[in-house]
């Protein structure tokens, strides 16, 4: 870590040695405190917690240089001690031990990256969401002279599914409205739905609401298929209270939809060889805890090896945040989630049906998929009726491109 201050105050030096000659020094490098940064968001629904712990560091030479070696961010394993406990009114319920997962590939960057310790703690979902209960991590770093650095933190959790939305619901099935939402308006023009709506139950401890459309495709390229998703982010809610019962409610509309997916999935021609279809969509509302909120919003998430001191940080004696995070999803499926259609590209046959997922949308919104201005590059498939015998037509499948 770099301290700002003291590289403005040599930047100064500079200018006012070309000024006058002076050979007083000031040195204002304050003296190494030790400081543990923390991250950790809890989630109620996984069986697994993850919790980031490193080391910041402070150095008068080349910082560059001291952020490639291990030791400068990342604590010996052998000289610490971490506990994530569960405490009701004060009481110590339990203590989760914790295990180093080396899994999660670090990007090669300016810190080091041979290596990324995180510290992992299986609870098996049975992590409460009482308002009595809180959840502390405990963070212990025995040092060589015999002497002890903690820090710590609490908070308390909640948990989100698909029960919380209001709109729309596991029913939902209304024509009119499917998701995304281009239809056939009454004077027979079709354009798009421009108030497409999600309305999400606030839960007690959530402060900020994140909610994104999620779409499941299917990628086929020489025969090998592949299951992907793309995430079109509808909109944040901050709430001005952390009570449950608050109607969170997210406004969106179709065109803007489909001009997102067609930016972000590759474009296809004919010789690339790739077939799409969509698979399923689902609503997916996260919510964070006030803790969480307050960091992101104080620090805006600033990033590099020049960062300054977090200005809001809930570790006990240390930086970062520890708090809850929750997501509730919603799968959007008409009642006759599954058709049977006929493929083109060979004769029909008993092998050559094909059962396919129709993702919540309705004909018109499947169609602008495949065809519509902003993702017929794409090459999504679509579906039309050619007779009605199944030796000569039936419903069969297409694609835009080839």
């Amino acid at each position: 870590m770099i301290n700002k201050n003291w590289l403005f105050v040599i930047t100064l030096g500079s200018v006012f040695s070309t000024i006058i000659s002076c050979k007083n020094d000031i040195d204002i490098y304050a003296e190494y405190k030790e400081t543990a940064v923390i991250y950790g968001m809890i989630d109620p629904n996984s069986s697994t917690q993850l919790i980031k712990i490193n080391k910041a560091y402070q150095v008068k030479g080349n910082a560059l240089g001291t952020a490639k070696i291990k030791d400068s961010s990342i604590y010996k394993s052998t000289e610490i001690e971490v506990y994530f406990q569960k405490f009701e009114k004060n009481n110590l319920l339990k203590t989760y031990p914790f295990t180093i997962d080396n899994s999660i590939i670090k990007e090669d960057g300016v810190f080091y990256t041979d290596g990324n310790p995180i510290y992992s703690f299986d609870t098996k979902k049975e992590l409460a969401t009482d308002i009595n209960y809180d959840y502390k991590i405990f963070f212990k770093h025995k040092r060589n002279d015999g002497s002890v650095y903690e820090a710590s933190s609490k908070c308390k959790l909640f948990s989100c599914s698909s029960n919380d939305f209001i709109y729309p619901s596991q029913r939902f099935n209304y024509p009119g409205h499917e998701i995304p939402g281009h239809k056939l308006m009454e004077d027979n023009s079709d354009k798009y739905n421009s108030s497409l709506a999600v309305k999400f139950t606030s839960v007690e401890f959530g402060k900020r609401y994140t909610c994104h459309l999620r779409l499941f495709y299917r990628e086929e390229t020489n025969g090998n298929t592949l299951k992907k998703f793309i995430d079109y982010p509808i909109g944040i809610k901050i709430m001005n209270y952390t009570t449950s019962g608050q109607a969170v409610e997210f406004l969106f509309n179709a065109e803007a939809f489909y001009n997102y997916v067609g930016q972000k999935i590759s474009k296809v021609t004919p010789e690339d060889k790739i077939r799409r279809r969509a698979d399923s969509l689902q609503y997916r509302v996260t919510v964070i805890d006030d803790n969480i909120n307050t960091f992101i919003t104080a620090n805006n998430l600033a990033s590099g090896i020049s960062q300054e001191k977090p200005v809001f940080t809930n570790i006990t004696n240390g930086l970062g945040f520890f708090g809850c995070r929750s997501t509730g999803i919603l799968v959007i499926k008409p009642d006759a989630t599954k058709i049977t259609i006929f493929s083109n590209s060979v004769p029909y046959t008993q092998n050559s049906k094909i059962t396919i997922n129709t993702a919540g949308m309705n004909q018109a919104s499947n169609d602008e998929l495949a065809k519509g201005k902003f993702c017929k590059q794409l090459n999504f498939a679509y579906y039309e009726w050619r007779g009605t015998d199944q030796n000569l037509g039936g419903l069969k499948e297409f694609f835009p491109i080839y």
